[in-house]
């Protein structure tokens, strides 16, 4: 969340695309109203012949000009159509943003929630809050 962006708004998700790696891997790139881009993966796990998702990692990539569409090449480029500036391209210097970007992961929430509730059974909590 950015400082001057009220926290009684919610965030808008204005464009999003999806990249699919070798080895059914895959991964999308969403941006924001404000122009801010990350990149989102699944935590998957194989059943029996079907896949479930045990959890979400979200990493801040960087702030983009808005979108219209975003679109991300076989080569690892990200076009971006931009709605009120020039279009741009970028390409990916690594896709692996753990450690460089700032990144959370839907068990770190669990995690949080879970420490809060067992340190104090007579307070409520607004689980809300986690997810604006």
């Amino acid at each position: 969340r950015r400082k001057l962006h009220s926290d009684s708004k919610g965030v808008m998700i204005t464009a999003l695309t999806v990249h699919r790696q070798k080895k059914g891997k895959f991964f999308a790139v969403c941006q924001t109203e404000l122009g801010d881009a990350y990149k989102v993966s699944l935590d998957l796990q194989k059943g029996d012949g079907t896949y479930s998702v045990t959890g979400i990692t979200v990493s801040l990539l960087d702030t983009l000009p808005v979108a219209n569409s975003l679109n991300i090449t076989k080569l690892g480029m990200l076009f971006v159509a931009a709605e009120f500036s020039n279009h741009a391209l970028y390409q990916f210097e690594r896709i692996d943003l753990a450690d460089v970007a700032p990144t959370t992961k839907s068990s770190q929430v669990r995690e949080v929630m879970d420490s809060l509730v067992s340190s104090s059974s007579s307070v409520e909590i607004d689980r809300s809050q986690f997810f604006t």
